[in-house]
């Protein structure tokens, strides 16, 4: 079995040599933000760190937000990167759940791809993200 995590801001560079490499890859794949922003954000409180270690090494990392709405706070599931299960992707997503309610939040929240859905059936579709491209990044030839 795999053993769940959280990092506290002030843990965020002790842990980042391990973290580092997931949240690039999550960059990488949804060219969201920077793996160096998640960082500084998690070391001023702004987003918090996850993950799941399965024989003492890092096999997924889970990045939330908490923020408030006019319903109240909420959690978002802001970015997952690895290699865990479903099954343990689930726990993980389960203990964060209980972590929310605990602050007080409304809501958890997740925006990702639809295999999410799978993970986890208690969660209802709400909305639907639509993106275009304006721009390319790579050089034209």
């Amino acid at each position: 079995m795999s053993e769940l995590f959280s990092v506290r801001s002030h843990e965020v560079d002790s842990w980042w040599p391990v973290l580092r490499p997931y949240l690039e890859r999550f960059d990488r794949e949804t060219r969201r933000t920077s793996a160096d922003t998640i960082r500084e954000q998690s070391k001023r409180m702004e987003r918090q760190l996850w993950g799941v270690k399965r024989d003492g090494e890092v096999t997924g990392v889970l990045v939330t937000e908490v923020y408030t709405t006019s319903r109240g706070l909420v959690c978002w599931v802001w970015a997952a990167c690895g290699s865990e299960t479903v099954h343990e992707m689930r726990r993980l997503y389960e203990a964060i759940r209980e972590w929310a309610r605990a602050l007080g939040c409304v809501s958890i929240g997740i925006q990702g791809r639809k295999g999410w859905k799978r993970v986890l059936p208690s969660m209802k579709e709400t909305a639907v993200v639509l993106e275009e491209e304006l721009c390319s990044l790579s050089p034209q030839k």
